[in-house]
């Protein structure tokens, strides 16, 4: 998949042209990428960003000096966005490739915060790559630098490895790191450019707290705390609202209150025929396993039916 994007990037190049009205607009578009990307497949969004991702690398390579850094860096921006939605699709191999082209294209460009963060990212696919060591190990160097944002979102993930562990007291301290540097990042005047992440990491604390409830066997919290950052997460972000609905879904499973898992999941899968995510279905399958064990009526053998059908659809696209 990171070849197909190249090809693309490749053959936009080489139409790059009038660059500072190319660096004016190429943020706009960025944002209005990012938006489609809640609510539409990754496959949809991949050519547009490779398109503009070319055209924004050919001409910094046609200019010089803060226009070329101002270029480069969003680039990386493009770069990294193109991995998350590559790692959506379900490659990661793909997503490590492009992730790893955003780092060395921030770092081009002095772009200290989106060269952190594509460090971050790698902890992010290494989380659905069921290695929690790895995610520790990129997430506590992520948290050693400069920038608030990624600091956060740093000591976030480092939480959700140490809980895959089973270290609570570990995942406990990294939460109270993050719920500190939440207030950092709150206080921040700093100018990122735009949000790195799903829309900054503060106002998903519940989300991982609760994500982190569950992987430590205190299911229980694990839904109080879902079910208010559920509340939190804008009812257009589908991809989020999804994810997040299957593993409130699951926790409910968990606890065996399998009435509201139903429900729960229900909504969460209407939400997930519309993004196409290997993240949600990674969390689907989960929720599969535990659902095997419920008893047979309409409403359950329905439910079931559903994730499998989710499921094979992704297999079928594979």
């Amino acid at each position: 998949m990171a070849r197909a994007f190249d090809a693309t990037a490749a053959a936009a190049a080489a139409f790059a042209d009038d660059h500072e009205l190319l660096a004016q607009s190429a943020r706009n578009v960025f944002e209005t990428l990012r938006e489609q990307g809640r609510v539409v497949s990754p496959i949809v969004l991949l050519p547009a960003l490779a398109s503009k991702f070319g055209a924004i690398r050919g001409a910094a390579d046609m200019v010089s000096g803060e226009t070329r850094s101002q270029l480069l860096s969003i680039a990386a921006r493009y770069a990294e966005y193109a991995g998350w939605m590559i790692q959506e699709a379900g490659d990661a191999p793909g997503a490590l490739v492009l992730t790893e082209r955003a780092a060395n294209l921030a770092r081009a460009a002095g772009d200290h915060t989106m060269a952190e963060y594509a460090l971050l990212r790698r902890a992010d696919i290494a989380l659905y790559g069921h290695d929690a060591r790895i995610v520790v190990a990129w997430a506590i160097r992520a948290e050693s630098g400069v920038s608030p944002e990624v600091r956060l979102l740093a000591a976030q993930r480092a939480a959700q490895g140490w809980a895959v562990l089973g270290q609570r007291s570990r995942c406990l301290s990294a939460l109270a790191r993050a719920a500190d540097e939440t207030a950092a990042v709150e206080e921040s005047t700093v100018d990122l450019g735009s949000s790195l992440g799903s829309r900054g990491g503060g106002r998903l604390m519940q989300i991982v707290r609760g994500w982190c409830y569950l992987d430590l066997g205190i299911p229980r919290k694990a839904v109080d705390a879902l079910e208010i950052g559920m509340s939190l997460v804008p009812t257009d972000a589908r991809r989020a609202r999804a994810l997040y609905g299957v593993r409130l879904a699951l926790s409910h499973a968990v606890c065996g209150n399998v009435h509201h898992a139903y429900d729960a999941g229900m909504t969460a899968l209407d939400e997930a025929a519309h993004v196409d995510s290997a993240s949600v279905r990674h969390q689907l399958r989960l929720l599969a396993a535990a659902a095997r064990g419920w008893p047979h009526d309409a409403r359950l053998d329905q439910f079931r039916r559903r994730i499998d059908g989710e499921l094979a659809a992704a297999r079928r696209l594979s």
